[in-house]
């Protein structure tokens, strides 16, 4: 199945699946404070989840907040450099692809990081 047709006047591309994604990096050498966390999707209560209307004067969308659960299980990358890049697959049109409906990336300090 294709899901595009490009044609770019000499002749026409045919795109068989379409993926979008994101890439993360810190700026700075070492990343120990605030890094990049994850939540596992898996284990969040939707009860958890707080819409809230993003309004502008041109558009307006709706966005999540996540309250705290003890049962969330959280992912980060600890001292993470500029050489280390992270991809974020938020989705992939091939059967069995990426669909996040739901991305909740937080970046603060984890429980288990002291403060100093």
């Amino acid at each position: 199945m294709n899901l595009f047709r490009w044609n770019s006047g000499r002749s026409a591309y045919l795109l068989t699946f379409l993926a979008a994604g994101s890439t993360w990096r810190p700026l700075i050498p070492v990343l120990e404070n605030n890094p990049l966390a994850f939540c596992d999707s898996r284990t969040i209560d939707p009860e958890d989840l707080i819409t809230a209307d993003r309004i502008l004067p041109s558009q307006s969308w709706s966005l999540y907040f996540l309250k705290h659960n003890p049962n969330q299980k959280w992912h980060w990358i600890s001292k993470q450099t500029p050489d280390e890049l992270t991809l974020l697959m938020t989705f992939d049109s091939k059967p069995g692809g990426a669909r996040c409906e739901l991305i909740l990336i937080r970046n603060s300090l984890p429980p288990a990081m002291p403060l100093d």
